[in-house]
């Protein structure tokens, strides 16, 4: 399976057997279309946040678990059947954490800054 690599504004394809090469133009612009698109259905705001966060879901199915994980992958906080309120963050340290949210079957994965 190939896959696209944006990095300062090239290009690249790579698949885990093959060397890196430059993607066409036509390939970069469609894979940002595409990945703009997504970005849209799923977005946590604020970010960075100090308190909670909210989610703004545009997808078809209901969103089912939200969890949190941090750098190093460790799930941190888990959130079942969530509703569409805030979701509280104050326990959790400053850093960087990956917001996971659980809809329609499928997992949408977010950064979220936490700071203070």
């Amino acid at each position: 399976m190939k896959k696209l690599l944006l990095v300062a504004g090239m290009a690249f394809t790579f698949s885990a057997y093959t060397q890196i090469t430059p993607a066409t133009t036509s390939q970069a612009s469609s894979t940002t279309a595409i990945a703009e698109s997504d970005r849209d259905i799923l977005v946590l705001y604020p970010n960075p946040t100090r308190e909670a966060f909210k989610i703004r879901y545009s997808g078809t199915g209901p969103i089912t678990e939200v969890s949190i994980r941090d750098v190093d992958g460790r799930k941190v906080k888990t959130y079942d059947k969530p509703k569409p309120e805030k979701f509280f963050i104050t326990d959790l340290p400053a850093g960087i954490y990956i917001v996971d949210v659980l809809a329609g079957g499928e997992t949408i994965s977010r950064r979220l800054i936490i700071e203070y």
